[in-house]
Order: C-alpha cells, then structure tokens, then sequence
C-alpha cells in the first residue's frame, strides 16, 4: 500500500513509497484524504469476474480503480 496527498500541487508521501493500513486509515478519516487502490480486481475475485463480463460483452478493455 502507498499513500500520497498533494497541497497546493506538491505531492507528499508520508510513508515514502509505502504506507502502513494505520497511516492510511488516519489520513482517511482524520485529514479527509481519498484513498485509491489501483487495478483492485487482482485481489477481489468477484469484481474480476464483473470486469471479465464487461469486457466479453462490450467487446473492449474494461479497468477500475
């Protein structure tokens, strides 16, 4: 996990390239900062699933994040 934030455009990581699930949880609820995991489907099979339907059925790439 990593996180970042910027203010007034200047990117902060307060736990360099990785952030613990404290940390991020604190910066969550106590800074109001959003949190965003990357390509999610490489952990949760069900969303997987959902965008492997997509893509069959739209004939195209499907992604989230």
């Amino acid at each position: 996990m990593s996180g970042a934030r910027y203010k007034n455009g200047i990117r902060e990581s307060p736990q360099g390239d990785q952030g613990d699930y404290a940390t991020l949880t604190r910066m969550h609820d106590k800074e109001g900062v959003t949190l965003q995991l990357l390509q999610p489907q490489r952990w949760i099979d069900p969303l997987w699933r959902l965008l492997a339907a997509l893509e069959a059925q739209l004939a195209c790439l499907v992604g989230c994040k």
